[in-house]
C-alpha cells in the first residue's frame, strides 16, 4: 500500500544524495545533484521514493570505479 503525502522532491532527493556522501568519499567517487528547480512538491510516498533512490546510488557506488563521479539529475519537463 501506498502513503501518500505532499513531500518537496528536490529537497528529498538532495538529502538523500548528501547521506551517501560520506560513503562516496571513502571510494574516491564525487556525487553531483543537478536540478533545475528550487522547489518541487508533490504527492509521492516518501519512504518507497527514499528506498528507490537509496537502492539506485547504492548500486551507483557499487559499481563506479574510483575517482569517477555519479550525476543524479531532476529536471522538470518543458
Amino acid at each position: 500500500k501506498l502513503n501518500y503525502d505532499r513531500f518537496d522532491i528536490v529537497r528529498l532527493t538532495d538529502l538523500i544524495v548528501k547521506s551517501v556522501q560520506p560513503i562516496a568519499m571513502q571510494k574516491d567517487v564525487k556525487i553531483n545533484f543537478y536540478h533545475d528547480i528550487k522547489k518541487k512538491t508533490m504527492s509521492i510516498d516518501e519512504e518507497k521514493v527514499e528506498r528507490i533512490l537509496m537502492n539506485l546510488l547504492s548500486n551507483a557506488l557499487k559499481f563506479t570505479p574510483e575517482n569517477k563521479q555519479i550525476n543524479v539529475k531532476l529536471f522538470t519537463n518543458k
